[in-house]
């Protein structure tokens, strides 16, 4: 298995002892690191969303992403997120915010193992 990581600046962004752990960690999951300069990268993601051909994972300024979720590229994460918080920060409910944590890492590692074992099946141009 793969996993796809898109950076801009590569690992100006991302320390590369973060990539290195995660790998280290996970030996059977390769990481393959998709970069291009910051300048470039929104052109890069931009071509690679036409082609159905996006990361798994890529970091990108907030301006940008949110034109993705608006047209159903990337998923607008914010609720969830918000729901943690306020149960673990606010309400100091741990263990209901631990549970939507833990929910919301099962449910994109499914769509993530998902996409990734039909991925097989697309057609490349070359």
């Amino acid at each position: 298995m793969t996993l796809k990581i898109g950076l801009p600046g590569a690992y100006d962004v991302t320390k590369k002892e973060i990539i290195d752990g995660f790998a280290a960690k996970f030996p059977n999951i390769k990481v393959e690191v998709q970069d291009a300069p910051w300048g470039d990268f929104v052109t890069k993601i931009a071509t690679q969303i036409a082609g159905g051909m996006t990361p798994d994972v890529w970091l990108q300024e907030n301006a940008v992403i949110l034109g993705y979720g608006k047209r159903g590229v990337a998923e607008d994460l914010s609720s969830y997120i918000k729901l943690i918080f306020r149960d673990a920060f606010q309400q100091f409910k741990m263990g209901p915010a631990s549970a939507a944590a833990w929910a919301l890492f099962v449910i994109i590692l499914t769509i993530t193992l998902f996409q990734r074992y039909f991925e097989r099946r697309w057609v490349h141009y070359v």
